[in-house]
């Protein structure tokens, strides 16, 4: 097997050149630097990220293990992205993605990561694990939409103040309100690393103002036509933002992420929207199932209590769970026990995180299908915004 080594300072210029090489075809597209800006820094620590294979002293193949801290109701957990795997056209079909994810494996376990993410086609990854999962909630809104909800909701003419990196006092309002998220990563321990993240991907940070009084904030990609992240303190608030917004520009119509955790914003988008869907957010390998799925049990909770009952999950090769609700609270622990139902391990990502009703990814045993279809799907949730 070819050696693998960790990057290290001094690699940078060498790493990006390539990257941006086998992704995008022009080794100066500039693509990578200004999608992940944090990360490019020429030291050890954001260089030995990245493990490669060199031949005659040049990278060949590139994988990056990204672990950053994330929070659940305000649980820690130690996630992962897996990503920005390339390797040069001529060097293809030798097996260095094989290589590469076998090695992540051993990282991730040493690392105590609870859950790996990425993106990409989903025959290339499934076998390693990943399955695309979870809940990404859409609307749509196009400007016949935006002016019928500004006129019937008298909807103030707020205003929208760019934020930049030297904005500290609009800053310190966007993290705060990101902070309120029920899932959510650590951007950063001071605010240009927040920065960093929240502008990521060539996103615009725009704070809302009714008058002087701050109403919310919205990230838009490079054309302003997708709103990638929101917030509002109150559902009217948050499509009326985003209806002026959308107006304010010369798009026909804007489209938003909204997490699973904000249940009335998407019951008013649903209501009054073009249109809205359910869509896919990542690809995940769930490495600490029972952690994980205590956590989205009381998120779960949270947004509609749960009624009592229980059931035995099996997952092939990995064992079953006894998930019940006693008394109004849900839990999740490993048991000896005989289970309701089996699954493979990559449909039991399905079932357990969505975004279908179980009942579209296994045939539920009669006398369990209700206490199933009432807690699956828990509500696993990214924002694409964080991948590194």
């Amino acid at each position: 097997m070819d050696k693998i080594e960790q990057l290290k300072a001094g690699d940078l210029k060498e790493l990006l050149y390539f990257l941006n090489l086998c992704f995008k075809g022009d080794p100066y597209a500039m693509h990578f630097e200004k999608g992940l800006p944090k990360l490019w820094v020429d030291d050890d620590e954001h260089m030995g990220k990245h493990y490669a294979v060199k031949e005659n002293g040049k990278i060949i193949a590139v994988v990056g293990i990204y672990v950053f801290d994330t929070f659940i109701c305000g649980e820690k957990f130690r996630f992962a992205t897996v990503g920005n795997v390339a390797t040069a056209p001529e060097c293809r079909g030798r097996g260095y993605l094989h290589n590469f994810y076998t090695m992540a494996n051993d990282i991730l376990e040493k690392e105590g990561v609870d859950v790996a993410r990425l993106g990409g086609k989903r025959e290339r990854y499934e076998r390693y694990g990943y399955e695309p999962c979870g809940g990404l909630y859409k609307a749509r809104i196009d400007r016949a939409v935006a002016e019928k909800f500004i006129k019937n909701n008298n909807v103030s003419d707020y205003k929208f103040v760019k934020v930049t990196a030297e904005d500290t006092e609009n800053l310190k309002r966007v993290k705060e309100y990101y902070e309120l998220n029920s899932i959510k990563i650590n951007r950063g321990e001071t605010l240009g690393d927040f920065y960093l993240s929240t502008s990521a991907w060539d996103a615009s940070i725009y704070m809302a103002f009714d008058g002087k009084e701050p109403v919310g904030y919205l990230l838009t990609q490079t054309g302003g036509d997708w709103c990638t992240e929101s917030y509002a303190k109150t559902p009217k608030q948050l499509v009326g933002m985003i209806s002026r917004f959308l107006l304010s520009t010369e798009n026909t119509a804007i489209s938003t992420n909204v997490p699973p955790d904000r249940p009335a914003d998407i019951a008013l988008f649903d209501r009054v929207c073009l249109g809205s869907n359910i869509d896919v957010p990542s690809h995940f390998k769930i490495l600490n199932r029972e952690k994980l799925t205590n956590a989205l049990l009381k998120l779960g909770n949270s947004l509609t209590p749960y009624m009592d009952g229980e059931v035995i999950l099996g997952v092939e090769g990995e064992g079953n769970y006894l998930i019940s609700v006693k008394d109004g609270i849900p839990s999740c622990e490993k048991t000896e026990k005989d289970a309701d139902l089996t699954l493979p391990y990559l449909d039991s990502a399905r079932l357990m995180f969505g975004p279908m009703p179980p009942y579209f990814v296994a045939d539920l045993p009669k006398d369990k299908a209700g206490f199933i279809s009432q807690i699956f799907p828990l509500p696993l949730y990214w924002n694409n915004q964080d991948r590194a």
